[in-house]
């Protein structure tokens, strides 16, 4: 074998680059000896990245002296190999033992400091002579009999999950083709099959290519939410009720977007504070993310609540305890109930002069758009009153949702924060 430092000689002068001598540890401390490497700034450039790949492949520790970092396993992800390759090794098994198939596709990814992990939706074709109870056995003895010894099937939400040593892979097995109508899994070890009561994974994927960039990236951003793992613990699940939310969502008068961390514009930001003893990692946390022409509805009333809200508007983070949130809470559902069953209560005018009014004109008139008379605001209110209880209603259950998934945190925390 070349030896690794050869790699650092100059192919002309063949003269090396560096200097390494083998040295110990003063006295005292463990006899282990250690590489001592020593170049100029001129070639560090060129010899840095040769001493960090050679670290790397021996799974050796690298202490940079001049700039006082320790190195290892930063730069190569082991784990994340090890699960690209599992990962194609079984596909190649599936892909050879589950013939006819319509597709293998990837629905979800994950990745931290301690384990990585996907899903995939398997979409078999249908086999006039085989029922598919019985490809759904194939399937379960396929991933069965392919198991590496440190490897476990973990059959569990309807789903395969093959669990090894950093990673795992999760298969969901749907049949058929592009209109799929039944899921396939095992419980307590015997195979069962069902029908499958909402759009198959493969078939929300082939929707999604009709969405925005903004939008793709809130379906992916939505499958990491806690509440959505917690309600929806079958990934295939998951992204098929992802999409819902960005139909329905489409269909909305007001500019709502159930999204995560990340670029905003002329959005206000409503999410719980992110703490480590509450989740993982940042990405676990929904935000709900409001246009602020559209959140003029709601800010009024947590103005009441919180009064200085209105000081720290631009790009300030407004923390809130969750007993303040439950008091704007039910500010906004006594707000609901007056702008439903009392819409020209006087109480109401200041509030509703807040309102910017224009979000529920309907543009679709020929004119332009629907007139809003000055005079008579609380008239508009009043005809469009059912959309802003809607829009109270979905503040209201987003936030009970946050509230009952970290129900058990003694210091939960919610931001608001303006564009």
């Amino acid at each position: 074998m070349t030896p690794p430092f050869l790699w650092l000689t100059d192919p002309v002068t063949k003269k090396c680059k560096c200097h390494p001598i083998v040295k110990f540890p003063p006295e005292g401390f463990d006899k282990k000896e250690y590489i001592f490497i020593a170049t100029s700034y001129a070639k560090a450039a060129q010899v840095l990245p040769k001493i960090y790949a050679i670290a790397a492949e021996k799974n050796l520790v690298m202490y940079d002296a001049e700039t006082k970092r320790s190195f290892y396993m930063d730069l190569v992800d082991n784990a994340y190999i090890k699960l690209r390759n599992r990962q194609q090794e079984i596909h190649q098994v599936i892909l050879k033992e589950m013939k006819p198939l319509w597709s293998v596709r990837r629905i979800d990814s994950f990745s931290d400091e301690t384990e990585k992990g996907a899903a995939y939706v398997v979409t078999i074709r249908k086999d006039p002579k085989v029922s598919f109870e019985e490809r759904n056995e194939k399937f379960y003895e396929c991933l069965s009999q392919n198991l590496r010894s440190d490897e476990e099937l973990i059959c569990e939400d309807e789903c395969y999950t093959i669990a090894g040593m950093q990673y795992t892979i999760t298969y969901v097995l749907e049949g058929y083709k592009k209109h799929p109508d039944r899921i396939g899994f095992v419980v307590n070890g015997i195979p069962h099959t069902q029908q499958l009561h909402r759009m198959g994974a493969d078939q929300a994927c082939r929707w999604m290519s009709g969405c925005s960039e903004t939008e793709k990236d809130d379906i992916h951003t939505r499958m990491r939410f806690t509440e959505m793992m917690n309600a929806y613990p079958n990934p295939a699940q998951r992204i098929a009720e992802s999409v819902k939310i960005t139909k329905w969502q489409r269909k909305q008068v007001f500019d709502i977007r159930y999204s995560g961390f990340g670029y905003y514009g002329s959005e206000i930001l409503f999410h719980i504070v992110y703490d480590e003893d509450l989740c993982r990692n940042a990405e676990n946390i929904s935000i709900l993310k409001i246009e602020e022409e559209s959140a003029t509805f709601i800010l009024p009333f947590i103005n009441d609540i919180y009064p200085d809200f209105y000081k720290r508007y631009y790009l300030c983070a407004n923390h809130i305890s969750s007993e303040m949130w439950i008091r704007i809470l039910n500010r906004l559902r006594e707000a609901k109930k007056m702008i439903l069953d009392d819409t020209f209560n006087p109480v109401l005018k200041p509030y509703i002069n807040r309102f910017n009014l224009y979000v529920l004109a309907d543009h679709s008139d020929p004119n332009g758009f629907e007139k809003v008379d000055k005079k008579n605001e609380a008239q508009f209110v009043f005809e469009h009153r059912y959309e802003v209880a809607y829009l109270y209603d979905v503040f209201i259950k987003w936030s009970e949702v946050q509230l009952e998934t970290y129900r058990y945190s003694d210091d939960l925390m919610f931001n608001i924060q303006g564009p």
